[in-house]
This record gives C-alpha cells, sequence and structure tokens, in this order.
C-alpha cells in the first residue's frame, strides 16, 4: 500500500508543471470585479502559441511598485497596453513566475510592459536563444565623479541561419562570415557577431567547439561617433591585422584560432561533411538601454585585503538574478548557456526621430523560471544538435531557490514604469562598443549594498514554495508545454505574429520572431 501512495502522489506531481515568464499578447482585459485579485488579462501566450488568462496574485504585503491588470487596461494612464479587441493592434505584457491555476489559466508574481501598441514601430519583441551579459566598470574611489564603464548586452544566435561547410572550403566560409557582418536595413543597428563552429568526428571522441568573432570598429576622431568597418573590412582584420592605426587591438582574443582554423581549411584535403565540417552562424548583440543599465549595477562595500572596507562597483540584486539565469554553476566552475529567452525592445525616445533604425533591450527573461539551455559550442542547428547538452542553469537546486528569493526581493524595490523608455540618442552611424554612463554617488553609501534586501514576508514564502516546487517537480514538465518548448528550439526568426492576430492557420506558435 506504501509503494501504491508513492506512485500515486508521484503522478499527481508530472500534473503539475514548472512555473513559467510568460509574454502573453494581450487580446482582452477583465477588470470588472472590485477585488483586483480577480482581474486578468486574456490573449495568446507567445511560446507556446495558445490563448492563456493570467492573473496578479494579490496579497496583503504586494509591492506598492508592482503595476496592476486596471493600469495595463486604463487608456488615460502611460502603463496602457492595447487590447485587439478594442479595434487596436495588440501590445504585450510580460508575467514572471506564472504558475498554472487552471487548464489555460496561471497566476503570476509580476508583470511588465513589452509592447504598449504593436501598430507603432517605438516597441518590438524578439524571442529565440540567447544569453545575457553583464560586466561591471571599475569603481575609482579616488574619483567618484568619473564615469563607471558598466556593460549590459544580449546575445541572440541565430540558429536558423546557420551554414555548413566542409573542411576545404575556406572561401565560401570567408564569405559567410563577411555576410554575418552585414546589418540589413531596418534591423535596429546590432552589433554584428559571428560563431564559428568545429564538428570532428575523424577520431574515437567527437571534437565540437566553438569561438566568437565581434566586428571591429574604426577608431574614434575627436568628438565623430564610433563607425564599424565594412562587412569586407572585417574579414581583412580577422585574417591579418590585430592592431588599428592608434597600435589598439582591435579583433579579440580569438583572432589567432580563426586564423589556425582558415590555414588548416586551406591545406585541408577533402573530407566528408559527415566527418568534419565548419559551421558559421550569425550572432546578434544588443545593448540594454541606459536606464536599464544602470538598476543592473551598485556600489558595495566590501572588505578590503588590508582589513578595512572599501567601495567597488558591482552587480545589484537584480542584475544578480538576471546573470544567475545564464550562468551554470557546477563543481570545477561556470558554463555560460544560451536560453530560450523574450526580449523587448524599444527605439530612442526622439521626438525628432534622428535615429530610426536603431534598437536597445528595455526588458528580457528568461521562457521558464527554472531555465535550460545549450553551451555555445552545442547550439542546435539543422547541422549538428545534442540534446544531452540542453542543461539546467540550475543545475545545484539551492542556487535555483536561492535566485526565486532575489527575485523577490528585487521585485520588491523595482519602480514601475510609468512611461515609454527614455534613452539617450545613439550617438553612433552603427552601435558603439561603448557602454552608457551610470551615474556613481559622489560618496561611498553608508550601508554594505545601496539597495534594499527588505522584502514581504509572504512574497518570500511565495517564492519558497515555488523553489520548493522546483525541488520536487524540476524534471515533471506539463507534456503540452514540453513539446512547445522543442518546437522553440527548432525553428528561428522571422514569424510574424500578425498573422496570430488575424487568425492566419499558417502561423506556427513555436516559431521565434520578431514582433
Amino acid at each position: 500500500m506504501q509503494g501504491m501512495r508513492e506512485k500515486f502522489n508521484k503522478l499527481k506531481r508530472v500534473s503539475k508543471p514548472n512555473p513559467r515568464n510568460i509574454a502573453l499578447m494581450v487580446d482582452s482585459y477583465n477588470i470588472s470585479d472590485d477585488d483586483p485579485a480577480n482581474h486578468f488579462i486574456t490573449g495568446i501566450d507567445i511560446q507556446t502559441g495558445l490563448e492563456a488568462k493570467v492573473f496578479l496574485r494579490y496579497d496583503e504585503n504586494t509591492s506598492e511598485n508592482r503595476p496592476s491588470i486596471a493600469d495595463f487596461a486604463d487608456s488615460s494612464n502611460n502603463l496602457h497596453v492595447n487590447a485587439s479587441t478594442n479595434g487596436d493592434k495588440a501590445g504585450v505584457v510580460l508575467f514572471n513566475g506564472c504558475e498554472q491555476s487552471g487548464k489555460s489559466s496561471f497566476k503570476s508574481n509580476w508583470c511588465n510592459v513589452l509592447i504598449r501598441d504593436s501598430a507603432k514601430s517605438k516597441e518590438s519583441l524578439s524571442l529565440g536563444l540567447s544569453t545575457v551579459v553583464l560586466k561591471a566598470g571599475e569603481y575609482d574611489s579616488e574619483n567618484p565623479d568619473a564615469e563607471i564603464r558598466n556593460q549590459a548586452f544580449v546575445r541572440q544566435a541565430m540558429v536558423k541561419e546557420s551554414k555548413m561547410f566542409a573542411a576545404n572550403q575556406f572561401n565560401e566560409l570567408l564569405n559567410a562570415v563577411k555576410s554575418a557582418m552585414i546589418q540589413p536595413e531596418g534591423s535596429g543597428r546590432y552589433l554584428p557577431e559571428v560563431a564559428i563552429r568545429i564538428v570532428d568526428y575523424t577520431e574515437d571522441e567527437p571534437f565540437v567547439d566553438s569561438i566568437t568573432l565581434t566586428a571591429p570598429y574604426k577608431p574614434q576622431v575627436d568628438d565623430q561617433p564610433n563607425e564599424l568597418f565594412s562587412p569586407e573590412e572585417c574579414v581583412e582584420y580577422f585574417l591579418s591585422r590585430r592592431l588599428d592605426s592608434n597600435g589598439k587591438d582591435i579583433t579579440g582574443a580569438y583572432i589567432d584560432v580563426f586564423q589556425s582554423i582558415v590555414n588548416s581549411m586551406k591545406e585541408s584535403e577533402e573530407l566528408s561533411t559527415e566527418d568534419l565540417f565548419i559551421e558559421v552562424m550569425p550572432v546578434e548583440r544588443r545593448k540594454f538601454g541606459p536606464l536599464t543599465t544602470k538598476n543592473f549595477f551598485a556600489l558595495k562595500e566590501v572588505d578590503a585585503r588590508n582589513g578595512g572596507k572599501k567601495v567597488v562597483n558591482d552587480l545589484s540584486k537584480k542584475g544578480e538574478v538576471i546573470a544567475n539565469r545564464y550562468m551554470r554553476r557546477t563543481e570545477n566552475g561556470s558554463e555560460r548557456l544560451y536560453v530560450p529567452t523574450v526580449i523587448g525592445l524599444s527605439k530612442p525616445n526622439d521626438p525628432n526621430d534622428n535615429h530610426p533604425d536603431y534598437l536597445f533591450v528595455t526588458e528580457s527573461n528568461t521562457c521558464e523560471v527554472f531555465p535550460k539551455g545549450y553551451p555555445l559550442a552545442h547550439l542546435p542547428t539543422d547541422h549538428y544538435s545534442n540534446e544531452n547538452e540542453f542543461k539546467k542553469v540550475f543545475e545545484n537546486k539551492n542556487d535555483g531557490n536561492k535566485n526565486l528569493v532575489s527575485e523577490a526581493q528585487a521585485q520588491n524595490t523595482e519602480a514601475p514604469k510609468a512611461e515609454a523608455p527614455k534613452a539617450e540618442a545613439p550617438k553612433v552611424k552603427t552601435p558603439k562598443v561603448k557602454t552608457p554612463k551610470a551615474d556613481a554617488p559622489k560618496a561611498a553609501p553608508t550601508s554594505s549594498v545601496n539597495e534594499s534586501n527588505d522584502v514581504p514576508s509572504e512574497l518570500e514564502e511565495r517564492y519558497e514554495k515555488l523553489a520548493k516546487q522546483f525541488d520536487e517537480d524540476s524534471d515533471m514538465v506539463d507534456e503540452s508545454l514540453e513539446e512547445a518548448s522543442e518546437q522553440l528550439l527548432d525553428d528561428e526568426l522571422f514569424g510574424d505574429l500578425t498573422d496570430a492576430l488575424n487568425g492566419n492557420d499558417d502561423y506556427d506558435p513555436s516559431t521565434s520572431f520578431r514582433m
């Protein structure tokens, strides 16, 4: 009887999927009830393509900073998001920490605006295999007013645009690298990168590895903006020169490896691609906006080696939460993963529209609360895939639990975005590699961290409950969602959300896309 009880309880757990982060294309609002806990939005779950109903979870300690569904529904509110049933082009709301409460209904801990009005070109959305990189700049305690050069950007792998080459097709490979350095008109002026992967089956143990090359840019002259080299010049630099006219290395750490690959291909015998091939995959790199970037970093007082205290610039609580979603911690170190991610994009708030083809990142989140992803070397394409490399980010369950509690703390101090994102107009013909400014305080913070760590106990308990569910059910995912996630990884740019709005049967809800 005890064995039957255990089997019954296990089967019960299988029916409850893991929590998700849902990007919902808004169809309609229901805010007729006096109790805001009964308000909900009905729309299309962008990841699965299925209709969903999402509520916000309320309790007496709900943060005042959290936007409400009524805020999104109110057309006089700067947080208003269009609903398609009102005759408008639908907007998109990102709901975080969604637990399934019914067949197609969910309860969420938090929400943010991704797109207010999809008919306008100010905001857009992208979804695909991505990783977020956050690098804290150095804080000069001797000169606290000095600019802190933080970096915050997203890399999105264009897996469907990957091309495969035989070991002796070096000219074809160089042409593919050159093509990856081209920015199509209307693409939002990202910084082009390219992943080069070698897949070698000629030995008993297969060898798979990859490198990334970033488009170099010309040195800044006086106050003129930085400018990317042409695609032809990029390839020339990758193959030969490492220094620009000012003696600065502009081609990155992997240039020697790339040159070695090309030289080996020139001397290579003709091999079947079943034995060995080289793959070229475009990668789009986009910066977070200046205000968003600033929220990822904070000054902290830490112990100095001499036994005293010192102030350093480091990731804020929010920055840690974001970074942890893409870094898999193991006993031997850490590993960066590319994870199914929804990305909100916006144009600078420039009344003169001086930069009509520039997009920066306003919001991003992994599609799953406890995500899985691929290392760069094992991103799945039409030419290569290894599902054994599809790994949990939080392999150590305690890491997943801690990140959930940290997210609750970060959200509790996060202010709602009450207006369209404001951004400095980019001073570039193509995106600068320079980072946006972050205002450094003139004095060292008096506390150990210059941000609040307070979190309502009930909200923290909710996140701990989610963490406990993760402990018990981390391998048990609702079948329909699992299938949709697999389809998502099989498809890439570009699908068309207007097909979904118009009821087009050709619309593939699992396709990665831009909106």
